[in-house]
């Protein structure tokens, strides 16, 4: 059923509060550290969905990071970067397309995570178009920390997010425990560190909550780069770890695993995983239950600093699987995911007809003449 919404408008301190009448929301529009941290803090107990968006702009934390505490509700939450002022209001509008780094940041400051996220029992979270940078955390996750203190069943949804100079104990970049549904799509993770294990990032799931065919983790056109873990220790290494047991199933594909320490993925548990046409450099742990279109060589990016776009020609370039056309009724796990609308830089995902390993759509014409047709 189709519902109008009304809209009646607060401010809090320096920033408007939206709630929306027929469905129950409030929206945040943020241009300052503390409002962001006001706003975390009447979120995570106003009993409704959320919505913060972030203005352009560098969020420094405070000493323990920013954090939603959100363990005592059932409710969605989304962050989203990169609004900018539009027909009289401050969030009115937001640009995706551009340098990936200048995303609405949130700076750690060293102290501590960028972002940490504690769910409650159900509740979507979605992060969209922030970098997380300078998080140093003595636990999980240095960037960004989602951490559910019991069973999570939400569904979650990182996408097009940069992850860069974090530290932290365990998985430098970006920590993910549990879920119903886990998608991480089009994220760069580039230099974080660890000082025990996964330097890029970590995403475990026990066991797929809830039911449904789509439940597991949906890892797909990531750029997992030089990421590194402290020297010394035998269990360390520097790029992705996802850990799937009994039920929980991984979906692994299109994704740059290049130039980590050690090891550029480590693949754990019992659960079934499919890993498709990802460029990696070097594999740890239990064999994929599924194989196929992946190949092993240095990824070649446009020159610049910071530029992670595929070169004319690159070997990752029009290597990427899409999503099938045709699907089981009712869909298979490794058949219920999408590329996503827009690429890191805010481009269109797919340029032509087939689409790209890593983050970053290469938008070279030539490109489109050596295309092929194999998946």
């Amino acid at each position: 059923m189709n519902r109008k919404i009304s809209f009646k408008l607060f401010l809090f301190g320096s920033f408007w509060l939206a709630f929306a009448g027929a469905v129950q929301g409030a929206t945040f529009c943020i241009s300052s550290s503390a409002e962001l941290q006001a706003a975390l803090a009447i979120a995570d107990s106003n009993n409704q969905a959320d919505h913060i968006k972030l203005r352009f702009g560098n969020y420094i934390a405070p000493v323990n990071g920013f954090v939603y505490s959100g363990f005592t509700e059932n409710y969605d939450l989304e962050i989203s970067g990169n609004w900018f002022t539009f027909n009289n209001n401050n969030c009115g509008s937001r640009i995706l397309a551009g340098n990936p780094f200048n995303h609405s940041t949130l700076d750690g400051n060293n102290t501590a995570s960028a972002l940490t996220i504690i769910p409650g029992a159900s509740g979507d979270i979605s992060i969209s178009f922030v970098v997380f940078t300078n998080g140093n955390s003595d636990d999980f996750g240095g960037g960004l920390r989602l951490f559910p203190l019991a069973e999570y069943l939400g569904d979650i949804l990182i996408e097009n997010n940069v992850f860069f100079d974090n530290i932290s104990e365990d998985a430098g970049a970006l920590y993910v425990g549990g879920g119903h549904r886990v998608v991480v799509r089009n994220n760069l993770m580039l230099n974080n560190v660890t000082n025990s294990s996964a330097g890029g990032l970590m995403i475990n799931q026990e066991s797929s909550g809830g039911a449904g065919s789509d439940s597991g983790i949906y890892f797909t056109n990531n750029t997992v780069f030089e990421n590194s873990a402290a020297i010394g220790h035998t269990l360390l290494f520097g790029g992705l770890s996802v850990w799937v047991e009994d039920s929980s199933k991984a979906f692994i594909a299109n994704n740059i695993l290049w130039g980590n320490s050690e090891a550029d993925l480590k693949l754990s548990g019992s659960g079934y995983k499919y890993l498709f046409n990802n460029d990696i450099g070097f594999i740890s742990g239990v064999s994929a239950d599924e194989t196929s279109g992946n190949f092993s060589s240095p990824p070649e990016f446009e020159a610049g600093t910071l530029n992670f776009k595929p070169a004319l020609n690159s070997s990752v370039s029009n290597r990427g699987k899409k999503p099938p056309t045709f699907t089981h009724i009712p869909p298979w796990f490794d058949e219920r995911w999408s590329l996503g609308t827009y690429d890191l830089s805010g481009q269109a995902r797919v340029f032509g007809t087939r689409v790209d390993v890593g983050a970053i759509e290469s938008d070279s014409l030539s490109d489109l003449i050596f295309e092929d047709d194999f998946e």
